[in-house]
């Protein structure tokens, strides 16, 4: 009878000493406390909101950048148009008064001689027009103000001869001979954008007060579409006159 193979006996894996077991554990713990101690001084950087991988990469290979939450716009700051002129009156006559009112853009147009929405054009809807250069006077009363114009060619406007070679053209004349009109403004203007530049001179006169003992004017340039100037102008007698030298460039 065969008898039954004996049983194999696998040995017990041995135990580490105490005093092993007890080093791994110090190790460990350790090692647990350094980790803890470099994230808490230097935590990692948080994603930020509302970008992307493809964000980066965008702006990394010159593509436009996707604009952020807290991005403010910019606005580029105006520029002049090209070809457009302008224009100073560095020495206005003694006897006037410079009008420092401010217009505002949402102001109504009161013909009053002034630009009172900051458009550039001296009263809008008044009867008579602007252009690369405006030059109004306006007035309240039966007196005759004359404006009259020479440009940088020797041509002067006025009541009568209203139009230069130049361009210039007087559409607006009021009080002639002392006969009442409305608006009682006289207006001179180049209509086109590019007026010949240099030396002009302006001439306002009391060409009769019309029995009034005295009158004021208010008296403005523009030019470019641009207010370069406004006065007030008084008048004590006929005949008074001043002489605002403009230069366009």
């Amino acid at each position: 009878m065969r008898r039954p193979a004996a049983p194999v006996i696998l040995p017990k894996p041995s135990k580490s000493p105490p005093s092993e077991r007890m080093h791994h554990r110090a190790i460990k713990s350790l090692g647990v406390v350094l980790t803890s101690y470099v994230l808490a001084a230097c935590p990692p950087p948080p994603p930020s909101r509302g970008t992307s991988s493809n964000t980066a990469s965008s702006t990394s290979s010159g593509g436009s950048r996707r604009p952020r939450e807290n991005d403010t716009p910019t606005t580029p700051p105006p520029t002049r148009r090209a070809g457009a002129v302008s224009g100073t009156i560095a020495h206005p006559p003694e006897g006037v008064t410079a009008i420092t009112t401010q217009c505002a853009a949402d102001r109504a147009e009161t013909c009053n001689g002034l630009d009172d929405n900051c458009d550039g054009v001296i009263d809008n809807n008044c009867g008579y027009q602007s252009g690369g250069i405006q030059i109004t006077a306006s007035w309240r009363g039966a007196a005759d103000i004359d404006l009259r114009v020479t440009d940088p060619a020797g041509a002067e406007v006025y009541f009568g001869s209203r139009t230069s070679p130049s361009g210039a053209q007087m559409d607006m004349d009021a009080n002639g001979e002392c006969t009442p009109t409305r608006p009682t403004a006289e207006n001179i203007r180049w209509s086109t954008q590019t007026p010949p530049p240099g030396e002009y001179q302006i001439k306002v006169a009391a060409f009769d007060l019309c029995g009034a003992e005295n009158a004021s004017a208010t008296f403005s340039v523009s030019v470019g579409g641009r207010v370069v100037g406004a006065w007030t102008v008084p008048f004590t007698y006929p005949r008074q006159e001043y002489i605002f030298p403009l230069t366009v460039r």
